[in-house]
């Protein structure tokens, strides 16, 4: 009951609860100055009952009255809808989409770009709030009706990965795009996202090298006089051998020019590539299952020379000469044993020249180009003499055997039980790699400079099996130790060792790494991850940032299961094994910018 005094009502409790269902009423309907009115009228002393006669009647009168206020507040909110959209869509993806991008596309890009950083980066928590007043501004009932019911942005961002959920991120950038939003007002800064990280290789750009069922398993020899050639032995059926190009250093290894070997060799039993100077026949050596061997030519198909030695070595000369190193040996199985070594030098249209060296039966030989080393085993404790003798392939003389083999000279000792283990070639520098066998074995480096014979520098116990390259004057050994890297830097006054820290890859992946200039390069993945790479010093290396070099399968990129790196003289070759065996090339320089092999078939 109301109590009126002058013609006033003065407001009662169920004056209040009506004033308030008509204010809710009021809000519901979109009559957003009903609140302000009610609250004067209290203040002027009129109930709600006739203060509410008033209102409608005032409604009623007043032009386009409910149907204006309704527009008014749809209005208001849509442009609220539309300020913390332009919001939240510039801290997910900063200035915009690309041309027929999808908004899942660009944060998948920018997502990976934060990992890669690695730089502390909030994104995309930093949008978080973002979220949460455009979902609010859409919860009003003005945008359920004109809108229905869309995604949570603060949801979406909440997945571990944001693309996770892709398709809701599509559908709610959809709908709001298509709902005719008014241009933002008032925009506040907002934080910026990560730059997209884009993929500097792609699979629609690799060229096939071949199909291989390991790769580690590929034979790699690159040239032993300047270091420029590279060819690699594909163990596939039938097999297949690939040259990379010499030339200047941003040239080198751009192009892989391969060749099927199954008409000129016979079969796959056994192959192994002859050393070979640039610009010089490929020569691989074959031994079938019945015992018969021999060096053929690859061009050709001609088999050269049938050593009888599955030991032999031979190496060609970009003059055409090739020289072939073999022992001669008596009896069979477990009484078979060496009787003496024989050199042979083929020349073009000449007859061959046949020398038998006078070395140990038990000596230990190695045949390069412009010089042939051998050394005995000794139990001394001064260790085995190394000596070193010039080979010529042209000049006066050259028919007579000892013409074209210089005069023995001592070059050093090698520690007791040494054996060739590898070699390389940099400009007019050699290096030649002995390691002894065992737990602890001891390696050993010699250093030839101009076709010169130079002293021997003791390398120190290097467990496992180093990985040696040549870059200049210096001999590089890499050793894997678990997920850290020890880097070996060598010359002729001695060794420097460097190591990394903890690497990622080796552990929960596949990795590669090698030396390129003064830096190391490393590349890895893990399943169902893009293949990154990064490159800098070993001490530092831990700590340098990945770039995305192939994104994975589903984005035009590649998910290895194996990865090579070979490098030389500058350069890297990395070698990538898909789970069907399909094996790609791409060269890296020390500039880091890779380039996909390109690939010519013979």
């Amino acid at each position: 009951m109301a109590i009126t005094c002058d013609n006033a009502e003065v407001p009662t409790a169920a004056d209040d609860s009506a004033a308030a269902e008509l204010a809710e009423d009021s809000r519901q309907s979109g009559a957003a100055w009903v609140r302000p009115a009610l609250a004067a009228a209290r203040r002027w002393g009129f109930g709600a009952r006739s203060l509410g006669l008033s209102v409608l009647a005032a409604a009623l009168l007043a032009a386009g009255g409910w149907v204006g206020t309704g527009a008014v507040v749809e209005s208001d909110s849509r442009q609220l809808v539309a300020n913390r959209w332009a919001e939240l869509r510039t801290c997910l993806l900063g200035t915009g989409l690309p041309p027929g991008a999808r908004p899942s596309q660009l944060l998948r890009s920018i997502q990976l770009s934060a990992t890669l950083q690695d730089n502390g980066s909030q994104w995309p928590r930093s949008c978080v709030p973002y979220a949460e007043q455009l979902d609010r501004a859409l919860a009003s009932p003005t945008m359920r009706t004109a809108l229905g019911v869309l995604p949570q942005a603060r949801e979406l961002l909440s997945a571990p990965q944001i693309v996770d959920r892709g398709a809701e991120i599509d559908a709610l950038f959809a709908a709001l795009e298509a709902a005719q939003l008014p241009l933002p007002k008032n925009h506040r800064a907002v934080p910026q996202p990560p730059a997209p990280a884009q993929a500097t290789l792609h699979r629609s750009e690799l060229g096939l090298l071949g199909t291989t069922p390991n790769l580690h398993s590929m034979k790699v020899t690159i040239d032993p006089q300047s270091g420029q050639v590279a060819r690699l032995l594909l163990d596939q059926s039938p097999p297949l051998l690939c040259s990379l190009n010499a030339g200047p250093r941003d040239q080198r290894w751009a192009r892989a020019s391969c060749r099927s070997l199954a008409s000129s060799t016979g079969g796959q039993d056994g192959l192994r590539l002859a050393r070979s100077e640039p610009g010089s026949a490929d020569l691989v050596y074959r031994q079938d299952v019945t015992g018969k061997d021999g060096f053929y030519d690859v061009a050709s198909g001609l088999r050269v020379w049938r050593p009888r030695d599955a030991r032999a070595q031979a190496v060609v000369r970009k003059s055409g000469v090739t020289t072939v190193l073999y022992a001669e040996t008596r009896g069979e199985g477990i009484d078979r044993h060496v009787t003496s070594r024989r050199l042979v030098h083929l020349r073009p249209g000449r007859a061959p020249s046949n020398r038998r060296l006078p070395i140990p039966r038990n000596a230990q030989t190695l045949l390069l180009p412009h010089g042939l080393m051998w050394w005995a085993h000794s139990d001394s404790e001064r260790g085995a003499k190394l000596f070193g003798q010039r080979l010529s392939d042209s000049g006066p003389g050259a028919d007579q055997p000892r013409r074209w083999l210089g005069k023995r000279e001592l070059i050093g000792r090698l520690p007791t039980g040494s054996r060739h283990v590898a070699d390389c070639a940099s400009g007019t520098t050699q290096a030649v790699l002995f390691s002894t066998r065992g737990s602890e074995p001891r390696h050993t480096l010699l250093f030839r400079e101009q076709a010169m014979f130079q002293k021997l520098v003791d390398v120190g116990v290097v467990s496992g099996a180093p990985a040696l390259s040549c870059h200049g004057d210096t001999a590089i050994l890499l050793q894997r130790r678990g997920n850290r890297i020890a880097r070996m830097h060598c010359t002729i006054d001695g060794c420097r060792q460097a190591s990394t820290s903890p690497l990622p890859g080796f552990d929960d992946g596949v990795a590669a790494v090698a030396p390129i200039g003064p830096k190391l390069i490393l590349v890895w993945t893990r399943p169902g991850e893009p293949v990154r790479l990064r490159m800098g010093a070993p001490d530092t290396l831990h700590q340098v940032a990945d770039e995305l070099l192939f994104d994975d399968e589903q984005h035009d990129g590649l998910e290895p299961i194996a990865l090579r790196l070979v490098s030389n003289n500058g350069l890297a070759l990395l070698l990538l094994s898909t789970r069907n065996g399909s094996t790609y090339g791409v060269r890296i320089p020390t500039s880091g910018r890779a380039a996909p092999l390109q690939v010519v078939r013979w």
